[in-house]
């Protein structure tokens, strides 16, 4: 079963696998699928991905084609790509394509900030208001629930709705 706002991992090392899902799995559901070329069907398994991470160590020799296939069949899924190496075709079409990009061995702050950033996304379809929500959490130091509950508050549900959630 999916929940909306479920977040995919994509990669084969177990290591990296192990930290990276006990971090999404604070913010909510998280899948992991270690067959690269298993990804795109994932993908498409349902709308409701919050965002995706993509081990780009599993993809090295051909990384760029695919995360122009997964960008040309995902235009909206907040993502961000996971590598060792920086080179600048790599990050130049990162940016391009609005794939934020993040160094490995991982930094926590890193990887909560942006699925912060896509839970909010998600919630809140006027990206000004999402941009200030993320600004507003940084600078205030918010929780991922108090996050989550301005996000509710600046969007459109209901007073009665917050307090239920």
């Amino acid at each position: 079963m999916f929940h909306r706002g479920s977040f995919l991992l994509a990669t084969p090392n177990d290591v990296l696998a192990e930290d990276v899902l006990e971090l999404m799995q604070r913010f909510n559901v998280a899948r992991r699928v270690s067959d690269m070329d298993q990804l795109p069907r994932r993908l498409d398994e349902t709308d409701r991905w919050a965002g995706v991470m993509i081990d780009m160590s599993g993809v090295e020799r051909q990384s760029l084609p695919v995360l122009r296939q997964l960008r040309e069949s995902n235009p909206l899924i907040p993502m961000l790509a996971l590598t060792a190496r920086f080179e600048p075709a790599l990050v130049n079409f990162c940016q391009r394509t609005r794939i934020e990009i993040a160094c490995t061995p991982i930094c926590p702050e890193n990887i909560e900030s942006f699925l912060r950033r896509a839970l909010t996304h998600q919630r809140v379809s006027h990206g000004r208001v999402a941009d200030f929500v993320e600004h507003l959490a940084q600078g205030r130091q918010l929780t991922p629930r108090e996050s989550l509950l301005m996000t509710y508050a600046l969007g459109d549900e209901s007073r009665a709705d917050i307090l239920r959630r």
